[in-house]
C-alpha cells in the first residue's frame, strides 16, 4: 500500500510519574517526549496531533520545552513539506498538548470524534486540558465530526478509544512495515502498561485519565496488539525513537527510568 509512518519530536514535559501512571512513584518526576505524527504514502500528507501552542501554557504542576529545533514546521520542512501542503490533520483528542499549532495548517481539515468536541466544551474544558478549543468551535467548517469507528481512507483508520478523554481516538495504520497503531494518550509507558514490568500480569492504569474503567479495556486491548507485533505508538513515550526508528530524537531529559525527586533541572 506504500504508507509509512514518521514521528515528529516537537517538546519535552516534566511531571510526576502519579500523573501519569495511577500511584506510581509520587513524588518523582519524569520527563517524556511531546510527538506528533505524520503519515505519508497518500497523494497528501497527513499529520496526527500538532503539539503544544506554547509550552508556559502549562498549568504548575508540570515545565515543558520545545526548542527551536523541535518546532514543528521546521520538522516538516525538513521533509519537504510546507504547512499549505497538509490537507488532512486528526486529533488524537482535544487536549493542550496535541492541538496547538492547528492553527498554522490554512489548507487542513481535521478530524476528530464529535464525543471530544462535547466532552471538552461541558467538562475537560474547566480543568484547563483545552485551550484551543476556542479555535476549533470558530472553524467547524474545518472539522469533520467523527461518529465511533471510520475507515478514513484505505488503511487508515480511526478508533474510537474513550478513556483518557471521552472521545479519545486511535489511529490504525497498515504500513509496509506491519500494522501501527497511534494511540496518543492510552499509553504513557510501554514497559509498565503493556510489557509487565511491573510484575506478571500486573497493568498500571493512567493517572490522568476520564474512565479508568475502560482505559484498562484499551490496555489489555493494546497488550494484545503489541504481542502479535503492531506498532504501539504513544504521544508520550520514547520507544518511536528508539524502538522503532520512526525519528529522530531531539532530547531526552529522562536521566532514569525511576525519575528524579524535584521539579528543578537539571536534578539534584
Amino acid at each position: 500500500m506504500g504508507l509509512k509512518v514518521k514521528v515528529l519530536h516537537v517538546g519535552d514535559i516534566l511531571m510526576d510519574w502519579s500523573f501519569l501512571l495511577f500511584a506510581y512513584n509520587p513524588g518523582r518526576k519524569t520527563c517524556i517526549p511531546i510527538n506528533a505524527y505524520l503519515i505519508l504514502g497518500m497523494e497528501t500528507p497527513i499529520l496526527v496531533d500538532t503539539g503544544v501552542r506554547d509550552v508556559t501554557m502549562f498549568p504548575p504542576i508540570m515545565k515543558g520545552w520545545s526548542t527551536p529545533e523541535q518546532d514543528l514546521i521546521k520538522l516538516l520542512r525538513e521533509e519537504g513539506i510546507e504547512p499549505g501542503d497538509i490537507r488532512y490533520i486528526i486529533e488524537t483528542h482535544l487536549d493542550i498538548d496535541h492541538t496547538g499549532k492547528a492553527p498554522l495548517f490554512p489548507n487542513a481539515k481535521f478530524f476528530i470524534q464529535r464525543k471530544e468536541m462535547a466532552f471538552q466544551a461541558s467538562y475537560w474544558s474547566k480543568l484547563g486540558h483545552s485551550p484551543d478549543l476556542t479555535w476549533f468551535v470558530s472553524n467547524l467548517d474545518r472539522v469533520e465530526f467523527i461518529d465511533g469507528d471510520m475507515e478514513l481512507f484505505p488503511g487508515i483508520k480511526c478508533v474510537l478509544a474513550s478513556a483518557h478523554t471521552d472521545g479519545h481516538q486511535h489511529v490504525e495504520i497498515q504500513t509496509d512495515a506491519g500494522k501501527a497503531i497511534l494511540v496518543g494518550d492510552t499509553v504513557y509507558d510501554i514497559p509498565l502498561q503493556l510489557e509487565e514490568k511491573a510484575g506478571p500480569g500486573v497493568i498500571i492504569p493512567g493517572g490522568n485519565c476520564f474512565n479508568r474503567a475502560r482505559l484498562l479495556d484499551e490496555l489489555f486491548k493494546l497488550k494484545w496488539e503489541l504481542q502479535k507485533g503492531s506498532m504501539i505508538l504513544p504521544t508520550h513515550t520514547y520507544e518511536p525513537f528508539d524502538r522503532y526508528k520512526l525519528g529522530k530524537k531531539l532530547s531526552d531529559k529522562r536521566t532514569s527510568y525511576e525519575g528524579f525527586p524535584s521539579l528543578d533541572w537539571p536534578p539534584k
